[in-house]
């Protein structure tokens, strides 16, 4: 589940597809399934359809991190919290471009950033981080990983 290579193969809001390895959790239990709801909706799909799922809550440390969730970081970067609401990343990889959200994720990776703190579909907060990135002070816990046997 920390490893991020299933967004590797396949892409994610904040890195294109046959990139590089990124975990996606969520700031609570309501906004990670807010966030698989909204996956399930974009594509047409029953979300109850998903179920069973399985929340687990992750312990993070990280060191450098790109909060593109504050106004002062949108700024800097010259991008708008809803032009990124609204970049449909699966629509530009279709076409097989890398959408604005995966260029700002790109960058944040190339500069050697260990992550990004986002907005969420539900108004929260996401943390996407890069494992490749993760300094040797830094850490991903799966808490109480003993109880999913």
């Amino acid at each position: 589940m920390l490893t991020g290579e299933g967004s590797r193969r396949n892409g994610g809001r904040w890195n294109p597809p046959s990139s590089f390895a990124t975990v996606y959790v969520a700031y609570s239990d309501v906004t990670a399934l807010a966030e698989s709801k909204a996956n399930h909706i974009y594509y047409g799909l029953n979300p109850a359809d998903a179920l069973p799922r399985v929340i687990v809550a992750v312990d993070v440390r990280l060191a450098k991190v790109l909060d593109v969730a504050d106004a002062a970081a949108r700024k800097a970067l010259e991008v708008s919290a809803t032009r990124m609401r609204r970049d449909d990343w699966r629509a530009s990889n279709r076409r097989g471009a890398e959408s604005l959200t995966q260029a700002i994720g790109r960058a944040a990776y190339e500069c050697s950033l260990e992550g990004l703190i986002a907005p969420a579909c539900d108004g929260g907060k996401n943390l996407v981080w890069f494992p490749g990135n993760m300094h040797t002070s830094s850490r991903a816990t799966i808490r109480n990983a003993h109880k999913l046997g």
